[in-house]
């Protein structure tokens, strides 16, 4: 390692260190916005991802999570909000259409988020957030410098969530059980200034279905001077089991097919397009 690539490095670790010894009226004063999309989810997965995002060590009227129904079928649909309401989330409906677009839902989200808010936190609707998860965030987005906040997370094995789990209580037992996901999937956690989100025109629209939203949010970022910045090593950040799109698909050779060909051609589009700014024509429109 030469000297100027130790020097950056530890320069990282410095501004990523200042950033835990903010005054906390530093941090209590950023408003953030908490996007998430969501279709034929609902039930107790739902209530645990909002109730560990009300239970932060900041204070709740600091954080507006906005969910993004994009076409879930009635029942579904009623319980989410209905839940959203009880944790005082902003509940969006839009139709979808023919196939899941995930980017869409999330730029819909975005596009109804506060002008007051500051940042913008794109997470994910099965996940469970440490109850100082928010406030190191905010910590990061404050005192590092033009970054884009993620953080790796770990997957919970089938039964270790009960409908009488005390979730802030028992959290570090749930950390505990967990093990790692690789750093691949960055999109439980993509945290940036809001006007950067605008400015980018949010996630690309042509990614459908499944893969590389995430990944090509990560490389226009890096492109644009964001840092991307870890904070695993000082808060967590948990994925409540359940089945995944292989599994379902595993039973349907055209649905693994369709979900492959779209994987395909997500990369590929990725590939291709080295722009920053997205989605020219319109972003985030839906009905509500």
């Amino acid at each position: 390692m030469s000297l100027r690539e130790l020097g950056v490095k530890l320069g990282r670790r410095w501004r990523k260190w200042r950033c835990y010894y903010l005054l906390p009226r530093r941090v209590w004063e950023r408003p953030l916005g908490v996007v998430v999309a969501v279709r034929n989810r609902s039930g107790q997965r739902v209530e645990n991802f909002l109730q560990t995002l009300r239970r932060q060590t900041v204070p709740p009227e600091q954080v507006e999570i906005v969910v993004c129904d994009f076409g879930s079928e009635p029942d579904h649909a009623r319980d989410i909000r209905a839940r959203c309401a009880r944790h005082g989330a902003r509940y969006i409906y839009t139709p979808d259409g023919p196939v899941w677009n995930k980017s869409r839902a999330l730029n819909i989200a975005i596009q109804h988020t506060s002008p007051t808010a500051e940042f913008i936190l794109s997470t994910d609707i099965d996940l469970l957030f440490a109850p100082n998860f928010v406030e190191t965030v905010l910590r990061v987005l404050t005192g590092y410098g033009p970054c884009l906040v993620l953080c790796q997370f770990r997957d919970l094995p089938a039964g270790a969530l009960r409908p009488e789990t005390d979730l802030r209580a028992e959290f570090g037992r749930l950390c505990r059980m967990a093990t790692w996901h690789d750093r691949s999937g960055t999109g439980g956690c993509q945290a940036a200034p809001r006007a950067w989100f605008f400015r980018v025109r949010g996630y690309d629209e042509r990614l459908r279905l499944w893969g590389g939203m995430d990944e090509d949010l990560l490389r226009r970022a890096r492109r644009d001077g964001l840092e991307p910045v870890w904070i695993h090593d000082r808060t967590a950040l948990l994925h409540q089991w359940h089945r995944r799109k292989w599994d379902f698909a595993q039973d349907s050779p055209a649905q693994e097919a369709l979900i492959r060909r779209y994987w395909e051609e997500n990369h590929r589009l990725i590939a291709a397009d080295p722009s920053i700014v997205r989605n020219r024509e319109g972003w985030g429109m839906g009905d509500s």
